[in-house]
């Protein structure tokens, strides 16, 4: 069954993807970007590997708090790195999830202090987005779009629950009653090592808490510029309200774990959308390639390059030392 999972998400991005380039000409996506501002690309690939540098910077944060002896630079790796093997695993969110918390674990060998700053992390990025996607929406009030408030707003509200529920002290005590519910020492340990982690989160000052929130928001104004830049650039009319809450609904679309990387899903996303203001489809398509590639695509690249590099530095390492120990099998 669970190899039938990661087949299952191939088919679907490639069949909407089909579908939807033979209902229209593909000829025509080429043309509007054979039209599209060079300079704009280049804006918008270097904002999105700024959000990767924030987003390196927020989990420097968290990850501090738990004492781990880790740079903002090798963060930044890992984050592209796991970036790199997101455009190949099935499961979207969670998969992202557990493939940071491994490489984050194998670095310090702290499972608990791991998962609580990866689980935060992608707790309070959320949060962030549905914040931003909230305002926008709020401030803009756009007719007719009532539904697509709702799914920002209501995703607002459901991560801020799950932020505090993390966070809140009282926590703790619904740890606590694991152990004596299921009475086994390893979950025992398992909680008792989660509790002293999360623990470490509370003491937080609001200075930090303030700074953290900061870097949530950040990389999503960021994004709102980037889809602005990508859309004046592919002859797309919309402001940088409309934009604010169309990204976030996009971004939450393609987190539901049905495609591969959100492909076929971020595509009809914004043809649904930008289809209601009358936008023609060549256009969005077009768009709609060019946000995967800039922010999606490009660090996933970079992060493929950085990882290969690392393998091929463990396997210099690896022959070296059998050099020096000719004996050794």
């Amino acid at each position: 069954m669970k190899k039938w999972i990661p087949l299952s998400q191939v088919i679907i991005s490639v069949i909407i993807l089909t579908y939807l380039y033979n209902s229209l000409p593909f000829y025509e996506v080429v043309d509007v970007w054979a039209q599209a501002d060079v300079p704009a690309l280049v804006i918008a690939c270097a904002l999105a590997l700024m959000i990767e540098v924030v987003a390196a910077l927020r989990l420097w944060m968290l990850t501090d708090t738990q004492g781990f002896a880790l740079s903002p630079f090798r963060l930044l790796r890992l984050n592209l790195t796991t970036r790199f093997y997101m455009l190949f695993l099935p499961g979207g969110t969670l998969a992202s999830l557990a493939t940071r918390f491994y490489k984050l674990q194998r670095m310090e060998r702290r499972r608990a202090g791991a998962l609580s700053s990866v689980l935060i992390d992608r707790t309070a990025v959320t949060v962030g987005l549905c914040f931003v996607g909230g305002l926008a929406w709020l401030i803009g009030r756009p007719p007719g779009e009532s539904g697509a408030g709702l799914i920002v707003l209501f995703g607002l509200l459901g991560t801020i629950l799950v932020l505090v529920g993390l966070l809140h002290p009282r926590a703790g005590h619904i740890i606590r009653a694991v152990p004596e519910v299921i009475s086994n020492p390893t979950v025992e340990r398992v909680c008792t090592s989660w509790l002293s982690a999360i623990s470490l989160f509370h003491r937080m000052s609001w200075k930090a808490i303030a700074i953290l929130a900061f870097l949530s928001i950040l990389p999503h104004l960021f994004g709102v510029f980037i889809f602005l830049t990508l859309g004046s650039s592919f002859q797309i009319s919309i402001d940088a309200l409309n934009w604010g809450w169309m990204r976030t609904v996009v971004i939450l679309a393609t987190m539901i774990p049905i495609s591969l990387a959100g492909l076929g899903v971020r595509e009809v996303s914004f043809l649904i959308l930008l289809g209601a203001h009358g936008i023609a489809s060549e256009n969005v398509l077009a768009l709609a390639a060019a946000v995967f590639a800039t922010s999606v695509l490009l660090p996933s690249l970079i992060g493929g390059i950085l990882e290969a590099q690392g393998l091929v530095r463990g396997l210099i390492l690896q022959l070296r030392m059998r050099s020096h120990n000719p004996g050794h099998r």
